[in-house]
């Protein structure tokens, strides 16, 4: 009988070890890599607090050509930076013709102001006691400045915005008790 060789041959022990290997570098080198290739953990600065509040300050007996006015503005911003005001008037006219015309030219405004982004207006009548309830609602956010003609008339009308987005509340705020007006505020979080 011849005899038998036991054992691996020189090719079959190279196969062997490279298939070790390889199976040792699936297992281990993901986790290396993954150790290795994530950055540091790096810790986010705590977020600042938003809060939310309004001020509202008003002023009455503003008095116009015809008619007086009662103003109410309301500021909403957040940590004290602007981002949108209502301007609320209520106004009283002296005449009742001049009430008839002016709620004519307050409905032809609604209509025309309605396209613009950013910006509300509506006119309320009161026939009862002659007097018009106009809202200007600004969102600074969305609002640019434009101008736009109103049906029947000739010259262009800009619309603007009295205040900036992010302009500080208390220095408008100051400003406004400054001429007269009263002030409050309420945190709304």
């Amino acid at each position: 009988m011849k005899k038998q060789k036991i054992g691996l041959s020189a090719f079959n022990w190279i196969l062997s070890i490279l298939g070790i290997l390889l199976l040792s570098c699936i297992i281990i080198l993901p986790p290396v890599f993954r150790e290795f290739m994530n950055p540091e953990v790096v810790e986010e600065p705590p977020q600042e607090e938003v809060i939310t509040a309004t001020t509202t300050c008003q002023k009455e007996n503003l008095v116009g050509t015809n008619y007086t006015d009662s103003e109410i503005l309301s500021f909403t911003h957040q940590n004290q930076k602007l981002q949108e005001y209502t301007r609320t008037i209520h106004r009283t006219f002296t005449d009742s013709l001049i009430y008839q015309e002016q709620k004519l030219i307050y409905s032809e405004y609604v209509t025309a102001f309605s396209m613009i982004n950013g910006y509300e207006y509506s006119a309320t009548p009161s026939d009862d006691t002659f007097s018009m309830r106009i809202q200007e609602k600004y969102d600074l956010t969305t609002f640019k400045p434009t101008t736009i003609v109103i049906p029947g008339d000739e010259n262009p009308t800009a619309i603007s915005a009295s205040y900036e987005l992010n302009s500080d509340i208390s220095t408008i705020k100051k400003n406004l008790i400054a001429t007269g007006y009263t002030c409050s505020d309420n945190e709304t979080e």
